[in-house]
């Protein structure tokens, strides 16, 4: 019995030591550019230009989320692409202020890559861009309805596509690029994840608001998450 219940124990260390230990992260060079592309990432695309170079940056400097260059996409149905195009757009500078809040959250509670607002050699500053949005639905202050809830929408609120440049604070030097197709729902991200069947309705303003919030969240957190996995990574080659 003695000995059933230390092989027991030295099992679930090592379960646990392997349930710890991160994926490694496979690194490829992108054919005729000097980049390199972080193979099954959680974004669509993760490509940097040196990786040896992240292990240098111990700070970033986030900058606020931009949506000067969104576009609604052409392949939307017509209806929705007129109710986005005539929206008051006013309500984009508020939910560009939730990602950027939910940025700063994620990286001040964590351990590296602190935030900070001065440059130098070992800052990372990062700008944020909403490129195209595909919509699903139209925003919630257009919908016609007499009483709540008399129209539901379960699709999600529709699809936006972000884009994060990474570059050496001081000199301008280009770091990284990252660009990935978020689904907006408010249970789920991502579009290979997104489980129609929980969604919340989107036909509000709550859950609208909830269904960006909801990507912003996770996609900052993935973020934080491949920029400290690929730099510890590569410190472990040194």
């Amino acid at each position: 019995m003695k000995t059933i219940k230390i092989c027991a124990c030295v099992l679930a260390l090592v379960l646990a030591g392997c349930a710890s230990s991160p994926k490694p992260m496979t690194i490829t060079q992108v054919p005729e550019a000097e980049l390199y592309r972080i193979e099954e990432s959680k974004f669509d695309r993760f490509v940097v230009s040196d990786p040896q170079k992240i292990t240098g940056y111990n700070k970033v400097m986030l900058f606020p989320m931009q949506f000067d260059r969104l576009t609604i996409s052409k392949g939307a149905d017509k209806e929705l692409f007129d109710s986005w195009m005539e929206s008051d757009w006013k309500q984009m500078d508020y939910l560009c202020q939730q990602f950027d809040d939910l940025a700063k959250k994620i990286f001040s509670e964590s351990k590296d890559f602190k935030p900070t607002t001065k440059g130098g050699e070992d800052v990372l500053a990062i700008e944020f861009r909403l490129i195209r949005f595909f919509p699903y639905a139209k925003p919630y202050h257009q919908m016609s309805m007499e009483t709540v809830g008399t129209s539901t929408n379960f699709e999600g609120l529709g699809e936006v596509e972000i884009q994060a440049v990474l570059a050496n604070a001081k000199t301008g030097e280009l770091v990284a690029v990252i660009e990935d197709w978020v689904a907006l729902t408010g249970g789920s991200y991502g579009l290979m994840r997104r489980r129609i069947d929980n969604n919340a309705d989107s036909n509000s303003r709550t859950a609208q608001n909830m269904a960006w919030r909801t990507a912003f969240r996770e996609w900052n957190t993935n973020l934080y998450r491949e920029l400290v996995a690929l730099k510890a990574q590569e410190a472990a080659k040194d």
